[in-house]
């Protein structure tokens, strides 16, 4: 009875040890599933903060080449608006203002970082022009009648957007600089998963030669390496840009990048 009795209790005690060890390892690999969740969502934080970074240094080289290039704007016109702002659900719209003659015909250019805005044009009640849920717009507009209008950015969502918004009069180039200088106007965008088309014009009074395609999603991060084309855009003439490429569903922008240097956004565009 002695003998059976103290093997009992050794089994017993080996049961237990086991059972001890076996409860202690799932406790130590729900403890390291948690460390490790932990660890992968403060490594998505800093990559949301690294991209938001970025996105504010592109915004802001953006702003201070334009400051640079002030006094390159010909005389013949004044810039109307030419300014970065921030937008928040805290302050989600900001208005300007101008007083405008009839038939004055005015470029605008809108570039933003972060959540989509909506462009405006009133005048008093009347809304003239609206884009919605816009990442990157470049179009011109004619005056119906004079009198005093407001431009109007405002946020779409509840996050926040970075937005570089310059308007002036025809011939008075919005990225600094005279009349003649490369100026494209992206009309249209025609995209899917494998291919992308752009119809653009030349409109500075010379040809443009498009060398590179850059692809952008709505963060402003650049989707894969940059294509390469070889299309001359002759002047006044309305062409298409085709390339290959690789996308999933999503909103993008495409840059167009000449020959010479210079870059010109299309509108967002969506892939499904």
């Amino acid at each position: 009875m002695k003998a059976g009795s103290a093997k009992s209790i050794a089994v017993g005690l080996i049961a237990g040890l086991m059972i001890g060890l076996a409860v202690g390892y799932i406790i130590m690999e729900q403890e390291v599933g948690r460390l490790e969740a932990q660890v992968e969502l403060k490594e998505a934080a800093i990559g949301r903060l690294e991209s938001q970074i970025a996105e504010k240094d592109s915004l802001i080289n953006l702003f201070l080449g334009m400051k640079d290039q002030g006094d390159l704007i010909s005389s013949s016109g004044k810039v109307i608006v030419a300014t970065m702002i921030t937008l928040t659900n805290l302050d989600g719209h900001r208005d300007f203002f101008a007083d405008l003659k009839k038939d004055e015909i005015l470029q605008v250019q809108i570039h933003v970082m972060g959540a989509p805005i909506n462009f405006y044009v009133n005048k008093g009640t009347i809304n003239l022009i609206q884009k919605t849920e816009t990442l990157s717009e470049e179009f011109t507009w004619t005056v119906p009648v004079e009198g005093r209008y407001v431009f109007r950015t405002e946020l779409e969502g509840y996050e926040y957007a970075l937005v570089a918004l310059r308007i002036a009069p025809w011939g008075v180039m919005l990225g600094g600089g005279k009349t003649g200088q490369e100026k494209v106007a992206i009309e249209s965008v025609q995209a899917t998963t494998t291919s992308l088309s752009l119809w653009d014009i030349s409109t500075g009074g010379s040809d443009v030669v498009i060398t590179n395609i850059i692809i952008r999603d709505t963060a402003g991060n650049q989707v894969g390496a940059p294509y390469t084309v070889s299309v001359p855009l002759p002047a006044g003439t309305l062409t298409e840009v085709t390339v290959a490429v690789t996308l999933t569903a999503g909103k993008y922008t495409a840059a167009l990048i000449s020959q010479a240097g210079n870059q010109f956004v299309s509108p967002s565009f969506k892939v499904s």
